[in-house]
């Protein structure tokens, strides 16, 4: 069922990879290089970059936040791994810039799939194309991240099956050989974080168009 939610994605390929831009490529495999040498906790170029690309500066969060969110990244570069949810909870003790507590359910992905290249990234873009709505902010905090916990467990499971099943191959192709870059480069995960990310906001602008 929600493989055949993606079988638009291959007939409008071209359409959708013309949501991508090829810096957005170009400044992931920087990162991704620079990852590998320097440690994220004390690399401020790394950070300033990551920062920007990811859109953490536009998220209202404060300087402590960002300075533990690099630390956690560190500590996971360490171990090789990172706890989505764990991260997520911790993240939590620090307040906003309006002096909230929230859930950065897709800052805590993003982090993960720097440690581990095969893990897909939660977005709003992505999440919208299998229906998948982010419960409510007046919600319990625990049953909010359990919600998100369960869909992106989904995701995982199901770029998994993308990637065995040789599924949505035109797209795929074509982003390899518009952007240039190997597997070695992007991942066959990351190659769907941007394949799907350009397709949700093709379909919300497809959308707009007709309404």
């Amino acid at each position: 069922m929600e493989m055949e939610k993606l079988v638009w994605v291959d007939d409008e390929a071209t359409a959708v990879l013309g949501e991508l831009g090829t810096e957005s490529v170009t400044v992931y495999r920087f990162l991704s290089e620079r990852f590998k040498t320097y440690d994220p906790a004390q690399d401020e170029l790394f950070q300033f970059v990551f920062r920007s690309f990811y859109r953490l500066d536009s998220a209202g969060l404060t300087a402590a936040f960002k300075k533990r969110f690099f630390e956690l990244m560190s500590s996971a570069r360490l171990e090789g791994r990172a706890d989505v949810g764990a991260i997520t909870t911790e993240l939590r003790d620090y307040p906003n810039l309006k002096g909230q507590l929230s859930l950065q359910f897709s800052f805590a992905t993003k982090l993960a799939a720097t440690i581990s290249p095969h893990l897909p990234i939660y977005d709003s873009e992505v999440a919208s194309i299998f229906g998948f709505r982010a419960p409510h902010h007046n919600k319990m905090f625990e049953a909010r991240l359990d919600a998100n916990l369960s869909f992106y467990s989904k995701l995982q499971t199901i770029y998994g099956r993308i990637i065995e099943d040789d599924s949505l191959r035109l797209v795929r192709t074509q982003f390899r050989s518009k952007f240039g870059c190997a597997e070695s480069e992007v991942s066959e995960h990351k190659a769907l974080d941007f394949i799907l990310w350009a397709a949700g906001k093709h379909k919300r602008r497809k959308s707009k168009n007709f309404q």
